[in-house]
């Protein structure tokens, strides 16, 4: 996730479900940091609930080159570091030892704090295995891609990255696109190998910016069904124009409310509050729309992954 104002938001909604579980939330902050942003990831904490927080954001306000030690100094100072843990991004652009050289002097200034390695696509030539120390997890599109660095990376337990978001250019586009697959690998994934699942929740990897009104909305929905997780687009159906956004959510709302309950699918924080809004009638605005979504699949993914 972003780390933006519905994103934290639904973390923190969902945090009582997922404290002592298996689940880490990773935030890439996209935005230059603030009083809130600082105030929603210490109530995250707060709950007992540790996120992974991205040093080095390939997307956003710090994705220039050595923009991530403005970010660096706003985790140490704010105190943030010593309450989650960090996350390295794996790419052409990182600065690997600058990196490594400041976590290992926070850590000898006694701040104690995971770190794990996300290798994305464009992998880094400059990583090595010894570039790093106590690295947690490799978070990886396969798990033989930490082994090109050699140990002790290459030793590591890795997580399995996936993004089966469906991603499509316009809302409306939902209308007619079926449920599909999200995951089946929630009840194979270690004997495969892995140490956990990693994905870009109902959002998707790409970053946009910010967006204008809507001709449609769409709620996204992932639910499990035996050994998989699936997921299910409900769309408006008056997507002529812009105007009534409050009436097109309804539209949408009674269609995933029809379907949670003609197909007797497991309720979570997320589900109830989409199932509140249509007792109510009510349009809390497409943030909220976001955030319960993303509470969901959160719920549902923990729950899969436990069995």
């Amino acid at each position: 996730m972003r780390a933006r104002q519905h994103e934290l938001i639904g973390v923190r909604a969902s945090a009582a479900s997922l404290v002592g579980g298996s689940v880490v939330p990773i935030f890439e902050i996209v935005q230059q940091p603030d009083a809130k942003l600082d105030s929603r990831l210490n109530l995250i904490a707060d709950s007992g609930l540790t996120c992974s927080l991205i040093l080095n954001p390939s997307v956003g306000h710090f994705s220039g080159p050595g923009e991530w030690r403005q970010l660096a100094d706003f985790l140490q100072t704010s105190g943030l570091i010593r309450r989650h843990g960090l996350t390295v991004l794996s790419n052409a652009s990182a600065d690997h030892e600058a990196m490594s050289a400041w976590i290992e002097g926070r850590r000898a200034a006694g701040d104690d704090f995971p770190v794990d390695i996300f290798h994305e696509p464009d992998l880094s030539v400059r990583l090595s295995g010894r570039t790093y120390r106590s690295i947690r997890y490799n978070i990886a599109t396969d798990r033989t891609i930490p082994a090109a660095y050699g140990l002790p990376l290459s030793g590591l337990p890795v997580v399995l990255s996936v993004d089966p978001f469906p991603a499509l250019p316009r809302n409306k586009d939902y209308l007619n696109l079926g449920e599909s697959i999200f995951n089946s690998q929630v009840a194979g994934f270690r004997s495969a190998g892995y140490a956990g699942l990693s994905d870009f929740l109902t959002l998707g990897r790409s970053f946009q910016v910010g967006g204008g009104p809507a001709y449609a909305v769409a709620i996204h929905l992932t639910y499990q069904v035996g050994s998989m997780v699936r997921i299910r687009h409900f769309c408006s159906d008056s997507n002529e124009t812009q105007d009534d956004p409050g009436g097109k959510f309804l539209e949408a709302l009674e269609k995933l409310v029809r379907f949670a309950s003609d197909s007797s699918i497991r309720t979570n924080r997320g589900l109830a509050a989409f199932v509140d809004l249509h007792a109510r009638q009510h349009f809390p605005g497409l943030g909220k729309v976001k955030e319960f979504s993303i509470m969901n699949h959160l719920e549902v993914m923990a729950r899969a992954i436990s069995v």
